[in-house]
């Protein structure tokens, strides 16, 4: 490495001796080096100070010292723009120089290099074929000059040219011209875009860059001659990349790869590395055991690192013969630090909260709130008692076949092990022909079942099915719902008209408007379906649906246990909370919003824009990602602001809420040494999301099944502890991303394949404890869900916020008709109405083309559901007319559509639900969900409403008496529009 270095200073005198100035001064605009070798900030050292951002670029060894590496993955630096890099005017010279190196041909073209906007002074590309192109654009012109194919895996210097005076570009690949064009770009090319470093727009540059340098002069080929004179490059032929997981596993994962150019000479097997960890002094701590290379000329290492304290420490790596001799070496930085909120105990608690109730036995019976839950004879549960009604026709059971002989459970017992007001634990066992069956069953008290099942063959044997089946009686099975909704459409909810069939899902619910049962599994590992489409059904029968989820429907030859782990929940997972009709809650917080404007002669006490919600009637508000710098991050960024905004709304009797979510943030602290252990991977191992926001960050899912939730936790509690916040609005919290991180144990292999699983329980994990934290300060825990009601997530959930997963595909409905097409009433019951799932829940509405906030409410106030995310001025007159009515009141009754058969009747396409506190008289909603105005005739029945007699008809919000007639009267409705109506 010491060669390369000074090579590179050699490179760097040759191409200044060569260069005549064209500007009138000699600048160096900007000079990036990325020594650094750590940390997400490359220095611009040639005194400018116009440092630069990484977004997720990994640090490498390089041509000098340390480089960066693209993977594609939006990983980038940022140089913002300055005035002091005033480059691009129309007769300037300038130079970009930088050192490349890339073995894979892109598809489409990479932009890896640029400051890119309307117009631009320079960008460089590498094209599909593996060229590099150097181009400058006028918005209308274009020059540009295209080099050879360089995706040959070697450090290639690049320098790319113009010469204003003359009207050309030149570039020059390893001191060699590769080209030249004439300029016919006109006026100023600059932007105020920022320089971006490994891609300028786009995410597909996979390669890596070092020594980056604009100057602010031009090279004369004319005059200099088309060759420049260069040293011998050398290359390092030994990359090295440090993958650090410091938190649970805490080791350094040391990947090399021998360059198969240079030393292809040699077998893979004729080549060693060795590891050596130094210290910040220099010492020798560690050495890593010495390996051969595989056939790809790779090799992999770990150095532990739990006994290190904090420091900056080096990882030297040397390639060797089998002489021993040293070819070649490279290092790399590694910094350890102490993160205090590892093994965080916020949170976790054996207290049951109200409005949940210890729980109870009584025999094989467990009892928690609303649900009975009884094991006489197996394992599994022979009966569900759900809110009183007995909603299964038979025992759930493992239908299992072996040896292609129908075999039951015998010799089962089963015997409690734990009993505490949060839980109980049993343990199971029996016998299923020649397999010897263990269970462990958990059953907390918001009705989750967990049930880890092992299966053990006594010889070998082929299992030729395994399934359980759960009989749910017709009249609680009307409906259904999945999770995730695979075809983007929202079909993963709605009424159940026919059998189906479906691939695996790790939730799958069956209910009606009332209440519902739910299986759940994390992944399918272990299971055997050759029709893989077919795995969870529902089967029809007259008076039951039978809920079946094929383990084994391909036989499987066993000799080994089998384990298998999932779970039932009953719904409603809890007793719904007094006042909910009442919660007001609007989103847009923002710091300042708490401070009245100046006051003028005409409005001598303005109100600030916080007090006018209130007027409005907010009584929540909610404070989005920007409350904190970083995404998803408990810091304290903005104190004193924070502060004032908590005080003003508890002076106004307001609850503030703020924003946690799903990401970390790669401009996060502990970034660096975190990534690798927390972050949620696909089965390519690549990372998800790359959401961006300002300041200037890219924000990836991160897995709740990794310590991560210790530091969000705590986090959470300190936050609660100093600001004195109501509580948080959690983005996807609730949602097990799919995962196969398998530093933190997601994932698994499955015919030679990565296949990923849903972390449930560790999401459960996460929410138990951030209800726990927020309930014990009186908080509020509002879950934003999206399609995702999965019932043992959601449950500590205090409120829902559900919707925006369809909100571009209702905007593009050509009819207002189509709009039930793609979002029928059945879905709504389904998923939407909260009832059934234990908890409020509130709908999000973003209005686009047919689908407009009028067309939302007709829907959502036949279902008792309020909008959200801002109050206007239609939905805070429903609020003061459900208010001066009393629908929050212990005498108001919900009469929706579906039941109120015989107190209203309406004409076809239109639908009403009723409040009703008899003779307090009715608050009614009418809505017109078809695609004509209409006049429509509607008739009340006053005895079963309990109507005194003279009864009045008005229209709620606006105070218009409605005329009557007899018990009917009629109201002009447009087009899947609605009215409130007032019956006293």
């Amino acid at each position: 490495m010491k060669n390369s270095v000074l090579l590179l200073f050699v490179l760097g005198f040759c191409v200044a001796s060569c260069c005549q100035v064209r500007a009138a001064g000699k600048e160096l605009w900007g000079w990036w080096n990325f020594d650094e070798g750590s940390g997400d900030t490359v220095k611009d050292i040639s005194g400018k100070g116009n440092d630069g951002t990484i977004h997720d670029a990994r640090w490498i060894t390089g041509v000098s010292n340390s480089a960066l590496s693209f993977r594609g993955e939006n990983d980038y630096v940022e140089v913002p723009h300055s005035d002091s890099i005033d480059i691009g005017g129309e007769n300037d010279d300038y130079s970009i120089e930088f050192w490349f190196k890339s073995s894979k041909r892109p598809a489409p073209d990479a932009h890896f290099l640029g400051k890119v906007g309307n117009t631009y002074p320079f960008t460089f590309d590498q094209l599909a074929g593996g060229e590099i192109h150097f181009r400058n654009w006028d918005g209308s012109s274009m020059a540009g000059i295209v080099s050879a194919n360089l995706t040959d895996g070697k450090w290639h210097h690049i320098l790319g040219v113009r010469d204003g005076d003359n009207r050309k570009l030149y570039l020059y690949v390893d001191g060699i011209q590769a080209g030249e064009a004439s300029d016919s770009t006109k006026g100023d090319l600059n932007n105020n875009s920022p320089i971006k470093i490994g891609r300028s727009w786009g995410d597909d540059f996979n390669g890596d860059l070092d020594e980056v340098k604009i100057y602010a002069y031009a090279v004369s080929a004319k005059k200099e001659g088309k060759e420049i004179k260069v040293a011998p490059i050398q290359y390092p032929g030994l990359s090295m990349e440090v993958v650090p997981y410091p938190l649970v596993k805490k080791t350094a994962v040391v990947k090399l790869g021998a360059s198969k150019k240079e030393f292809g000479s040699l077998k893979p097997t004729d080549l060693k590395a060795k590891v050596e960890l130094v210290s910040p002094e220099g010492k020798i701590l560690k050495t890593g055991q010495i390996k051969e290379f595989d056939a790809k000329y790779r090799v992999e290492t770990e150095l532990g690192i739990a006994d290190l304290p904090a420091g900056e420490y080096e990882i030297k790596a040397s390639l060797i013969d089998k002489k021993d001799k040293v070819l070649t070496e490279a290092s790399s930085k590694l910094g350890i630090a102490v993160y205090p909120w590892i093994g965080s105990k916020a949170g976790i608690t054996d207290e049951v909260f109200a409005p949940w109730t210890p729980m109870e036995i009584d025999g094989q019976k467990v009892k928690c709130w609303g649900r009975t839950y009884d094991f006489s004879g197996s394992f599994l549960p022979s009966a569900v008692i759900n809110q009183g009604s007995s909603i299964l026709s038979g025992p759930i059971t493992l239908e299992t076949v072996i040896d292609k002989k129908p075999v039951a459970l015998s010799g089962q017992s089963l015997a409690v092990v734990t009993k505490s007001p949060s839980k109980v634990i049993m343990k199971a066992s029996g016998k299923y022909g020649a397999l010897d069956v263990s269970a462990d069953v958990l059953i907390e008290y918001d009705g989750m079942i967990r049930i880890d099942l092992t299966l053990s063959p006594k010889e070998k044997l082929s299992i030729d099915k395994l399934a359980l089946l759960v009989p749910i009686k017709k009249e609680f099975a009307a409906l259904f719902n999945y999770w995730p909704a695979f075809n983007g459409q929202p079909k993963n909810t709605g009424e159940l008209k026919n059998n189906m069939a479906m691939q695996f899902a790790p939730f799958f619910w069956l209910g009606n408007e009332d209440l519902g049962f739910g299986w759940f599994a994390e992944s399918d590992k272990g299971w055997n379906n050759r029709n893989e489409n077919s795995v969870i059904r529902a089967e029809m029968g007259e008076d039951m649906v039978t809920m079946r989820i094929s383990i084994i429907s391909t036989p499987l030859q066993a000799d080994s246990p089998l384990t298998y782990t999932f779970g039932f929940q009953g719904t409603p997972v809890k007793k719904y909370p007094e006042g909910w009709r009442y919660w007001r809650i609007a989103h847009g917080a923002n710091y300042g919003i708490e401070k009245p404007p100046a006051a003028t002669p005409n409005n001598t006490a303005p109100l600030s824009q916080l007090a006018k919600l209130k007027k409005d009637g907010v009584n929540t508000i909610v404070f989005h990602e920007h409350w904190t710098d970083i995404q998803n991050y408990p810091g304290e960024m903005h104190a004193e602001e924070l502060k004032s905004l908590v005080s003003e709304c508890h002076r106004l009797g307001m609850k503030l809420l703020v924003y946690f979510g799903y990401e970390l943030s790669n401009i996060a602290p502990e970034w660096n040494l975190c990534r690798d252990e927390v972050l949620c991977k696909d089965a390519g191992g690549g990372k998800k999301g790359g959401y961006t926001r300002k300041p200037t960050q890219v924000d990836y899912i991160v897995c709740y099944n990794s310590i991560w939730q210790d530091f969000i936790v705590q986090g959470v509690q300190d936050i609660i502890d100093k600001y004195h916040i109501d509580g948080v609005y959690l983005d996807g919290t609730v949602e097990p991303w799919d995962c196969a991180n398998a530093a933190h144990g997601c994932g698994y292999v499955k015919d030679g394949k990565v296949k990923t699983t849903y972390p449930i329980f560790a999401v459960r994990s996460i929410m138990k404890r951030l209800n726990a934290v927020c309930t014990k300060n009186g908080g509020f825990v509002d879950a934003h869900n999206s399609t995702c009601v999965i019932a043992p997530t959601i449950s500590f959930a205090t409120s829902l916020w559900d919707g925006e997963w369809m909100q571009a595909r209702l905007a593009q409905c050509k009819t207002k008709s189509e709009i039930l097409e793609v979002f029928p009433l059945g879905a709504f019951r389904a998923e939407f109405m909260g009832t059934n799932w234990g908890i409020p829940t509130q709908f999000l509405v973003y209005p686009g083309g047919k689908w407009s906030l009028e067309a939302a409410l007709s829907i959502t106030l036949l279902h008792d559901i309020a909008c959200r995310p801002s109050p206007t001025s239609v939905v805070t007159k429903v609020w003061k007319a459900q208010e001066n009515f009393g629908v929050g009141e212990k005498d108001c009754a919900w009469l929706p559509y579906w039941k109120n058969e015989g107190y209203i009747t309406c004409p076809e396409g239109v639908k009403a639900s009723i409040y009703s506190r008899n003779e307090k008289g009715a608050l009614i909603v009418v809505s017109n969900l078809t695609d004509s105005t209409m006049d429509a005739v509607i008739k009340l029945d006053p005895l079963k409403l309990k109507l005194k007699k003279g009864f009045e008809v008005s229209n709620a919000l606006t105070g218009d008496a409605i005329p009557l007639a007899g018990q009917e009267f009629t109201i002009n409705l447009r087009a899947f529009a609605w009215k409130l109506l007032l019956v006293k």
